[in-house]
């Protein structure tokens, strides 16, 4: 190849080289450079920022830190319900149960007798309030009245001796400790974990749409026949796990009250909270629950609250003596597992 005049050849071919051309490439050629540094800057940059959770050594789908607190730092409802008055009424619970978590810390400084604390109201008014009973028809105050007109609210703190906050929950949610409560056991308790569309226990059942269930919930199967002047239940529940700070708790709600015959009663309103804070001893439970589903005559308003409290003076020294042994089967295990909580 030669060069003269300004012109290369190639093969027989003059190109004419107009003045500059030589620069323009570099300046070319330089601009591509920093091109491709800047790319090389937003990949590292990427890479820096990825999430950071630790991946499972052993592949059983354990999660770290990062991905546990996005679980069960969930906020809202626990089902979006279109209808307006169950919406409003789930609204209202969930503002009470936060109010309710932010005074178990002050319990925390205080003293909690050794057998705990007991209160149990019946309330025959509606109790929830808000902006949005203005826009409910006259069909949806009538069903707030029914109800609402008759709740048995009950309230317990009470605290136990070395166990965890993850402990006594899961033991609350996953068991069948109702089942075994020697004064008045439950016939029958099943679960129904995320991803188990197919569970034993929704068959025959009477919820035809079971809710899709997110990680930190699971569904409830609580049965107690008819017996000796009582009328039995057939309810499902929805509970979902959830964490503030050092407070974990759990949210429950009534899904759909079945009755398989007259001989069981509709179950209007049933949702509660447990809210779990751990101490140097182990870990302080305050309990607040709501119940429609009995008829209780007037004047045996302190026959419920002396059953009731009763009730769940039994229910914590039961967990007392049986969380320490309890050993989940396998459905609660992995679900547990899943979480990847260490509290």
């Amino acid at each position: 190849m030669q060069c003269r005049d300004g012109q290369t050849e190639s093969q027989g071919i003059a190109i004419p080289l107009k003045p500059g051309t030589g620069s323009v490439r570099r300046w070319i050629i330089i601009a591509n450079l920093v091109g491709l540094v800047l790319l090389g800057l937003l990949f590292g940059l990427a890479v820096l920022l990825e999430d950071e959770r630790e991946v499972d050594q052993v592949g059983l789908g354990a999660v770290t830190a990062s991905h546990q607190e996005d679980l069960l730092a969930a906020s809202g409802p626990l089902l979006n319900y279109e209808d307006p008055y169950l919406r409003g009424r789930g609204d209202w619970f969930r503002a009470r149960y936060a109010g309710l978590r932010q005074e178990l810390e002050k319990l925390e400084k205080l003293e909690i007798p050794e057998e705990g604390l007991y209160e149990t109201r019946v309330l025959r008014s509606a109790v929830t309030e808000g902006p949005w009973l203005a826009i409910l028809s006259q069909e949806d105050q009538e069903r707030r009245k029914l109800a609402e007109g008759q709740v048995v609210e009950a309230r317990a703190v009470f605290t136990l001796p070395c166990i965890k906050p993850l402990d006594a929950l899961s033991f609350l949610i996953c068991s069948d400790f109702k089942a075994q409560i020697p004064s008045d056991a439950m016939d029958h308790i099943g679960q129904v974990f995320p991803g188990s569309r197919s569970s034993a226990e929704l068959e025959n059942s009477c919820l035809d749409e079971p809710p899709e269930l997110k990680p930190n919930q699971v569904l409830t199967h609580e049965v107690w026949k008819p017996g000796l002047l009582r009328k039995g239940t057939d309810i499902w529940f929805i509970n979902e796990l959830r964490r503030e700070g050092d407070c974990m708790f759990f949210i429950y709600r009534l899904v759909k009250s079945c009755q398989p015959s007259d001989s069981y009663n509709q179950v209007r309103l049933a949702t509660g909270q447990y809210a779990v804070v751990p101490t140097e001893l182990g870990c302080a439970v305050l309990l607040k629950s709501y119940y429609n589903g009995q008829a209780i005559p007037g004047g045996f308003d302190f026959v419920v609250r002396s059953r009731t409290n009763s009730f769940y003076k039994g229910i914590a020294k039961f967990l007392a003596e049986k969380i320490p042994s309890w050993q989940p089967a396998e459905p609660a295990r992995e679900w547990i597992k899943g979480l990847g909580i260490e509290d």
